[in-house]
């Protein structure tokens, strides 16, 4: 304890960055899945070459949902984009050189490769079977100019674990050398003050001044409920658009987050989208899960079927569930399950149910009145 507290004490001592410069060089997000708080530096730009550009950026972690005391973990990670798979089934080494010390921070390990799906989307790359991996790219690296009709590889590696006392060793350096395999990079003055504002940031006891990210940014104020025996067909779908948009953001069984909403209606023809939501700051690599539409006909839904629910995990999760079905059972919703981003089509079938997920039992309820009336009116009998 008493060595941790020197580390920390001479790191805040030493490192002398300007508040502001860490504000825009570091930014703190919680990942409910792991439940783990990461710190990420802004990129660090290794090479920018037609064949190849190449960053790195410094991770910490937390357990829980804030930074307390010194990170369980400090990891370098490299990102490459490249024509071809460079580093794949292979053993590399990252190699950090200061005024006192070299150390080496590998072997590498590997989070994977992938490979990009369409040059209209330059950061967009292949995961899983509808998932994508979006590992943004500037769009003045030279590597898209010179391959721009090629599709690159993403490739994701990270370093061993970095204890408090390299990182702040690296952090004080008046100079530090990367070497990724080929490619040896003096880091410029603006580099350094990145690493300087991550390591300040790291040992700061002070984290009020980090940007968080948030998946509950710029949500939308719900709607005033509305008369559901008098309301328009069009007031009532216009309403329920704005209360979905509202409530429609919850964690579904893989704890991730979720967003519901109703992309687009046309007299009785109603459309409801799920979309995965990133806990991560846009500027950093995400995977995104696919996108599930329904389109519905409301005439076709049956009033009697209608419920409210609650999970049977409900001490794990936390919604409610408003469900319909079609009449005598009848498979008239379709069912379209889309990449993100791209919007690739890659399943479609066909269903008797509906549920609609929002966050209270109050939302739920008024979401039922609410379709409950537009299924009347779009219906020949109620």
């Amino acid at each position: 304890m008493k060595l941790l507290s020197a580390i920390l004490l001479s790191g805040s001592l030493l490192l002398a960055t300007d508040l502001r410069a860490q504000e825009s060089r570091v930014h703190q997000t919680y990942e409910p899945a792991s439940r783990t708080t990461k710190l990420l530096s802004s990129h660090l730009v290794l090479l920018d070459s037609p064949d190849q550009f190449l960053e790195g950026q410094l991770v910490a972690f937390w357990p829980g949902e804030s930074m307390l005391g010194a990170p369980v973990r400090i990891v370098i990670n490299i990102t490459s984009r490249a024509p071809a798979e460079i580093y794949h089934n292979r053993e590399s080494h990252l190699f950090s050189t200061t005024d006192l010390n070299r150390a080496d921070l590998g072997p590498m390990g590997f989070y994977g490769a992938y490979r990009q799906v369409s040059t209209e989307f330059p950061d967009i790359y292949q995961f899983m079977k509808g998932d994508v991996v979006r590992v943004p790219i500037p769009k003045t690296a030279l590597v898209l100019a010179g391959n721009h009709e090629a599709l690159l590889t993403a490739e994701e590696l990270f370093s061993r674990d970095i204890a408090l006392k390299e990182l702040l060793e690296m952090a004080n350096a008046a100079h530090l050398t990367f070497r990724f395999e080929a490619v040896n990079v003096d880091l410029n003055r603006d580099q350094l003050f990145t690493i300087r504002a991550f390591a300040q940031s790291v040992t700061s006891s002070d984290k009020s001044a980090i940007a968080k990210s948030s998946v509950f940014e710029n949500i939308d104020q719900p709607p005033l409920p509305i008369d559901t025996s008098s309301a328009s067909l069009e007031l009532t779908l216009n309403w329920l658009q704005k209360q979905i948009a509202a409530s429609g953001r919850i964690k579904g069984i893989s704890q991730s987050w979720m967003k519901t909403e109703i992309q687009s209606f046309s007299a009785c023809n109603l459309t409801l989208r799920e979309t995965p939501l990133s806990q991560e700051a846009v500027e950093d690599s995400a995977i995104l899960r696919p996108i599930v539409q329904y389109v519905v006909n409301l005439a076709d839904l049956n009033p009697r079927s209608a419920l409210v629910t609650r999970p049977l995990l409900h001490s794990v999760l936390d919604f409610s569930t408003v469900r319909f079905a079609t009449r005598d059972n009848r498979t008239a919703i379709q069912v379209l399950v889309r990449q993100s981003v791209t919007g690739k089509e890659y399943e479609r079938g066909t269903d008797y149910r509906l549920a609609i997920n929002v966050q209270t039992d109050a939302a739920a309820c008024q979401v039922r009145d609410a379709m409950l009336r537009a299924i009347r009116l779009c219906s020949a009998s109620p």
